[in-house]
């Protein structure tokens, strides 16, 4: 959120308690994104990789779910590719699947690269 007008985070989830559900990174969570991370990320000679909040929020929305049987309509974020970590820059979240010529086949990556990424959308534009 650009403005604190709205308050915090924390703000934000109150508000919108019914719709946003918190979840905590289980065991199972954690080694689906071992997994992720684990992957190489390639596009055109160009290597990448998976960062580990990066890998802990695709894992969360895999295992919402595969295990929980949760249906996902659309995993939220506004990652593409400019955040760094201490290894560079990360593999973009909206555009994952450029960044898949060597994984393009891992049964994860198949997960990521099928599931409906984009901005969070939201009435008021202003929030955001």
């Amino acid at each position: 959120m650009v403005s604190n007008k709205f308050g915090g985070f924390l703000d934000f989830l109150q508000s919108y308690r019914s719709a946003v559900v918190g979840i905590a990174p289980d065991n199972n969570i954690m080694a689906i994104a071992s997994e992720l991370r684990s992957l190489v990320y390639t596009k055109t000679g160009g290597e990448r990789k998976l960062l580990t909040p990066d890998a802990i929020h695709l894992a969360s929305a895999i295992a919402l779910t595969d295990i929980y049987g949760v249906p996902l309509d659309a995993f939220h974020t506004f990652d593409n590719g400019k955040n760094k970590g201490p290894e560079g820059p990360g593999t973009p979240l909206l555009s994952f699947e450029t960044w898949c010529e060597q994984c393009e086949d891992d049964p994860l990556a198949k997960k990521v690269i099928d599931m409906v990424r984009c901005h969070p959308e939201h009435p008021n534009r202003k929030m955001f």
